[in-house]
């Protein structure tokens, strides 16, 4: 049995907590106690409270884990342009091996990521020469489609990788000096980064990159047929977080469901936060999805907006709206998600059931 501990890494600012906590526990809780575990948080301005519950709550998930904060410098994050919910701790990753100096290799994570399986497979994966171990993007598939620098022509069609989980080989990021490749791209500000630091990690590291199957790294919304692996890792990487849309669909009853069972209520989380509109459009999406006839009379509704309306934006939501309504049901994987979903809230319940024994 191995018993080196497993460095993992997340970060984020208060924006991002509620994902923090959960991609924090749910890390944890899928880990042997065994095997120790160190986190490191990349933090954004999270305050003491907020470190001190962290803490608390991942002794609660793993008896021999350990946390510990890497606060990122102002002068760090304020050369960037703000990512999505204008924040900048999009860019922290780059720096996080220079606030880590003694870790070797780590597992990084999204901070809206829900691990579902167990991370010492992925930690004891073997690199083979790559500095990082990723699995491929969902929307885009090769480098040149998102590349603001010129490639050479074997380049252009190298695989694309996501960044949001990420086994990294921290010794070959150092010593090929990956920050300061990036940090000089992003010294330029006529270069328009599409997908922030993954459109830059993704030009220094091509052709120094292997692949992960894409059950540890699983965008999709949805679940794999079922002659495919289980997913071992979901990532939400659309703007609708599982924090602020009470979604219907079975990734988002997951995340609740690890929420409830390792930090609080995910009712009082979305009234807490001024979540209102997306806990009430997330219950109506629930009613249409469960009833033909509401469904119905809400398309005929939206059709008659459609026909009624002169602005163009508006137009293009409701063709989004009926668009999705009436797109074919793909139930062919909904009883496996539900048993997937039955299965993971059978286990959580068990691995937390012993380690409070």
């Amino acid at each position: 049995m191995k018993t080196d501990p497993i460095h993992l890494i997340t970060g984020g600012d208060l924006l991002f907590l509620p994902g923090i906590r959960v991609t924090v526990a749910s890390a944890l809780i899928g880990i042997s106690e065994n095997r120790a575990a160190v986190f490191h948080i990349l933090d954004g301005g999270l305050g003491e409270d907020v470190r001190r519950s962290l803490q608390s709550m991942a002794q609660r998930c793993h008896a021999n884990a350990n946390l510990i904060f890497h606060t990122v410098p102002d002068a760090f994050i304020k050369r960037y342009m703000p990512g999505p919910g204008n924040s900048r701790m999009y860019y922290a990753r780059i720096g996080m091996a220079s606030l880590m100096t003694n870790v070797e290799r780590g597992i990084y994570l999204d901070s809206d990521t829900l691990v579902m399986g167990d991370l010492s497979d992925l930690w004891d994966s073997d690199f083979a020469g790559a500095i990082v171990m990723a699995s491929r993007d969902r929307k885009i598939h090769l480098l040149y489609e998102d590349s603001p620098w010129p490639l050479a022509p074997r380049e252009e069609c190298l695989p694309y990788f996501n960044s949001g989980i990420m086994l990294v080989d921290f010794q070959k990021w150092r010593s090929e000096n990956v920050e300061q490749q990036c940090l000089d791209l992003i010294a330029n500000p006529s270069v328009i980064y599409q997908w922030w630091d993954q459109t830059i990690l993704n030009h220094v590291l091509r052709g120094k990159v292997g692949f992960l199957p894409q059950e540890w790294n699983w965008q999709s919304e949805e679940f794999p047929p079922i002659d495919e692996p289980s997913p071992r890792i979901l990532h939400y990487t659309t703007r609708l977080k599982p924090w602020v849309y009470w979604g219907n669909a079975i990734r988002f009853q997951a995340w609740r469901i690890l929420y409830k069972a390792c930090v609080g209520s995910p009712c009082l989380l979305f009234l807490g936060n001024g979540s209102w509109r997306g806990l009430g459009n997330g219950f109506f999406d629930g009613i249409l999805d469960s009833s033909h006839l509401i469904r119905s009379f809400y398309l005929v509704h939206l059709k008659l907006a459609l026909k009624l309306s002169r602005n163009k934006e508006r137009s293009d939501l409701l063709q989004q709206k009926i668009h999705f309504l009436t797109s074919p049901r793909k139930s062919h994987n909904r009883f496996r998600e539900k048993q997937l979903v039955k299965e993971y809230r059978q286990r959580l319940t068990l691995r937390i059931g012993r380690r409070h024994a």
